[in-house]
């Protein structure tokens, strides 16, 4: 009976001590909650807010600053800190600049801004091949007829932009330019009073080009280029480009950028082609301009032996191409077209019709397509889709 009534009444303080709990969680569910806390009492990792270095700064802030008093012995500490912060944000500054430091011909790529379209035309009964600025430029030419008027030619529209010609006998002579340049520039004065015949544009050799054979099966064209016209000017400069019977394209390097043209034919090739590009090559692509010097090619070079599955990608798109697609067989209005030039290129507030705003640059790629060009319509003498422009082009200049 003992053991019984002791069991009773430890199941009772069993049932009185959970009423009592249930109690106290009841009185404390009904306390409001407060969403104001202090920092002393929270762990720093929980004063943490958007980033790292928000934490970094919030937490020593508050230990070395508050109520402006610092530490002894910490304020060293605090220095180097915020001496770490500015390092960073100085080295993510310089990795951006990196990220432009590889040009292209003198220009990072963005701030190409225009594409300019150049035709290739020749005149009735004229010597050689031109080039015009723009398509509006060819427009106003063929619209003018023999009437010039002065005041747009003083502006730089309506005429030609560059002139290239073959000189008589040049093969025959030694020391002689295959082909030569011409470039145009807008009279200053022009009347008939002086003498001076308003339909005979000023020009002046813009560029003489040479050819020449080298070993291994490299040949080049060196470009003498004369921005002012005169044989001695400090601005004058040389470039070559290489060629080769093995590979299909065209190597050279202007203004620390190693270019190529894609889609010419080797010097072996029997017809020609009329559509070709510029790329820039990739940093790890061979190239024939390496280590040839003025006779020899490097024999180590793959390009000599095989062709490179990679000489014709770009992490570029093409900064220039010519392309025959709008070639004429029949003279219309005094021209016959041969094609025209495309490119990229920078222009600041100018009027692209006009020749004095084409950039400098511009008309050096513009030599190089124009030589490669007349390689391959020489090539194309015997193909018969070529054969009518080829025998309007011997008629008419």
């Amino acid at each position: 009976m003992q053991l019984l009534r002791r069991n009773i009444r430890g199941r009772r303080g069993s049932r009185d001590e959970e009423g009592s709990n249930s109690n106290q969680s009841n009185q404390s569910s009904n306390i409001p909650r407060t969403t104001t806390t202090t920092h002393s009492r929270l762990a720093p990792e929980l004063l943490r807010t958007a980033s790292e270095e928000t934490l970094i700064n919030s937490t020593h802030r508050n230990n070395y600053t508050s109520n402006n008093v610092i530490i002894p012995g910490q304020s060293e500490q605090y220095n180097n800190l915020i001496r770490t912060q500015s390092n960073d944000s100085n080295m993510t500054h310089v990795s951006r600049a990196e990220t432009f430091v590889d040009l292209v011909l003198g220009h990072s790529f963005h701030e190409f801004n225009e594409i300019r379209t150049m035709p290739v035309v020749s005149g009735i009964f004229q010597k050689g091949t031109f080039v015009f600025p723009s398509e509006e430029s060819l427009n106003l030419y063929k619209s003018q007829s023999r009437n010039v008027d002065i005041e747009l030619r003083k502006q730089g529209l309506g005429i030609p932009l560059l002139q290239i010609c073959s000189p008589m006998l040049s093969a025959f002579k030694k020391n002689s330019p295959t082909l030569v340049i011409y470039k145009f520039k807008p009279p200053s004065s022009l009347n008939s009073s002086n003498g001076l015949d308003p339909n005979d544009n000023p020009k002046f050799e813009f560029c003489k080009i040479y050819f020449k054979y080298l070993k291994m099966k490299i040949a080049k064209y060196v470009f003498q280029f004369m921005p002012n016209g005169q044989i001695n000017d400090p601005e004058n400069e040389t470039i070559v480009m290489y060629i080769s019977s093995a590979t299909p394209y065209a190597d050279v390097v202007y203004r620390n950028t190693r270019l190529r043209w894609i889609g010419t034919t080797n010097m072996s090739s029997t017809f020609g082609s009329g559509f070709f590009k510029l790329i820039k090559l990739n940093d790890d692509s061979p190239s024939l301009t390496d280590n040839t010097d003025e006779v020899f090619a490097d024999p180590t070079d793959p390009l000599l032996t095989s062709r490179d599955p990679n000489a014709t990608q770009s992490q570029l798109p093409p900064l220039a191409r010519f392309s025959d697609r709008e070639s004429s067989t029949m003279p219309i209005k005094r021209t016959i077209r041969h094609g025209d030039v495309k490119m990229v290129e920078v222009l600041n507030n100018g009027d692209r019709n006009s020749i004095l705003d084409v950039p400098y640059c511009s008309l050096v790629i513009t030599c190089l397509a124009l030589v490669l060009r007349d390689q391959e319509s020489k090539k194309n003498h015997g193909n018969p889709r070529f054969y009518e422009t080829n025998m309007a082009s011997s008629v008419f200049y």
